[in-house]
């Protein structure tokens, strides 16, 4: 079994995932946002679990940058979605407040809430709109 790099011990996932993005802008990879490398991280993952039978070019070089750094894509995923958290979610993770999997849970709970909200309100128009007639 692999032993953690000592500079990424103590770190939480938002600090892996900007160090992740210093090492592969080192290697020459072009990193554009960390929602595009979450989305190619991804697809690596489900490549490597055999759910999908071909990588793009670009997401074939990320992998093979990963691999040759002793990265392992499935952590990466997760350090990715640490940053797509809202700010007053990452600064309660940051300071300590929340593990990872208590931020996203919490996020996963209010975009459910919100998709709801919005469904029931768009129920709501159209009855009354109905109502109307």
């Amino acid at each position: 079994m692999k032993v953690l790099r000592p500079e990424l011990r103590k770190k939480n996932h938002l600090q892996k995932a900007k160090w992740l993005k210093m090492v592969l802008e080192q290697e020459g990879y072009n990193v554009r946002s960390y929602e595009i490398l979450l989305k190619k991280v991804s697809r690596i993952n489900s490549y490597k679990h055999k759910r999908i039978k071909k990588l793009k070019d670009d997401e074939v070089a990320l992998y093979d940058l990963l691999l040759k750094n002793e990265i392992n894509p499935r952590p990466v995923e997760d350090w990715l979605i640490s940053t797509k958290l809202p700010d007053e979610l990452k600064y309660r993770y940051r300071k300590g407040e929340l593990t990872f999997l208590q931020a996203y849970s919490e996020y996963v709970k209010k975009t459910r809430l919100t998709k709801h909200e919005i469904a029931k309100n768009l129920a709501d128009d159209i009855k009354e709109a109905i109502g109307r007639f």
